[in-house]
């Protein structure tokens, strides 16, 4: 959580179990990478080995001043050795805006997700993203 001087919060990352998320996914019909590709991110998703990455939120007025940024450079910082994973929405709502913030900051698409329902939202459709912490 990021505050400013007087202990207002301005951000915040919310990063929830990977165990969780496995097992929300291994729900969802996935269209996956090449075999060639995705050797390392099966191993590192099917046995729970990877941070979720499920929220970054920063208050509009702090949207590029580099709050994310920061905070998303601190939770790496803290994993180095080991996977970040994030699903950004495609449909309903097209998240463009995050899809180039996790590009900008070296994420790849590792599949498209396909939920019927995910949490309140059905015919959810979602990019899942990576990045290998070094």
């Amino acid at each position: 959580m990021a505050r400013n001087n007087d202990g207002r919060p301005l951000g915040y990352i919310l990063v929830s179990p990977s165990k969780l998320f496995s097992q929300k996914l291994k729900k969802a019909k996935s269209e996956w990478k090449p075999l060639s590709e995705r050797r390392k991110l099966d191993s590192a998703i099917w046995n729970n080995n990877f941070i979720y990455l499920d929220q970054v939120g920063v208050l509009f007025e702090y949207h590029k001043s580099g709050l994310a940024y920061d905070l998303l450079k601190t939770l790496e910082a803290d994993n180095v050795g080991k996977m970040i994973v994030t699903l950004i929405m495609d449909k309903p709502i097209d998240n463009v805006r995050s899809k180039q913030f996790f590009a900008r900051n070296g994420y790849k698409i590792f599949c498209t997700v396909l939920f019927s329902q995910y949490g309140t939202i059905k015919n959810f459709e979602g990019s899942l993203l990576y990045k290998w912490i070094v």
